[in-house]
């Protein structure tokens, strides 16, 4: 029994530190799809509440907030690095989250904006790889209202 003792303990040992609860490394890929220039017309915000189905809807899901929506008018440069990342016609932004609180991380409007005022959109269709997940985000570089 003695000699036995310490191979149930090492055993023990070594099963535990190949199942711990330790989470996963993080590791990110981030790859720009294409690039978009262009001229726009602020059509308005509106309010989005999220109609999902989870225990996180519609306050914590983060889906639900204050949009900007915009019409694309011209394209001023356009680049495609690969299979996606098509032209728009329409493209929306959210600014807020549930209780309307900003979202870090996101260009902000200009404060003088109305609706029918034209600016200058710029954003990126970008493709990121985070903790084993995969999915497009697309970042406003710029907006700026025109005289």
């Amino acid at each position: 029994m003695r000699k036995l003792l310490p191979s149930v303990v090492l055993s023990f040992f070594l099963f535990t530190s190949c199942y711990s609860n330790k989470a996963p490394e993080a590791y990110q890929k981030h790859e720009t799809l294409a690039i978009h220039e262009t001229i726009a017309r602020f059509d308005g915000l509106r309010y989005k509440k999220c109609m999902g189905r989870t225990s996180d809807c519609p306050d914590k899901c983060g889906k639900s907030g204050e949009i900007a929506s915009f019409t694309i008018l011209e394209y001023r440069k356009f680049q495609k690095n690969g299979k996606y990342g098509d032209r728009q016609k329409q493209f929306q932004v959210q600014l807020t989250d549930f209780n309307k609180k900003p979202l870090e991380g996101i260009y902000p409007l200009p404060s003088n904006i109305k609706k029918g005022d034209k600016v200058i959109l710029n954003w990126n269709h970008d493709y990121v790889t985070k903790n084993h997940s995969s999915y497009p985000i697309y970042p406003v570089i710029k907006i700026e209202r025109l005289p």
